[in-house]
């Protein structure tokens, strides 16, 4: 058979995140990269890292492999929150 589901063991994330753009070979889910798949819907780094384990065990990579930089949770804390949020207990505090 000619489809990633039912050749090698996937999360049904992935299964689905693969049927939804039609990627169907370990050749397709190369030449698509990581960026358009994070940008499906219930796609993340977990599902990423399962699709980048696939080609790695069969001597593939992503594309955009070069880009790649696994999530540094401590990074997401330093984003700055935009102007003006104070965050719900910091607002309530001020309040009352």
């Amino acid at each position: 058979m000619d489809d990633l589901s039912y050749e090698y063991e996937l999360s049904v994330r992935a299964t689905r995140a693969a049927k939804f753009e039609n990627i169907r070979t370990l050749a397709d889910l190369a030449a698509y990269g990581w960026r358009p798949l994070m940008r499906l819907p219930n796609v993340g780094r977990r599902t990423i890292e399962e699709f980048r384990q696939l080609l790695r065990e069969n001597g593939l990579q992503f594309v955009d492999e070069g880009t790649w930089r696994a999530f540094d949770s401590s990074e997401k804390k330093r984003q700055k929150m935009p102007d003006g949020y104070a965050g719900r207990w910091k607002s309530e505090a001020r309040h009352g």
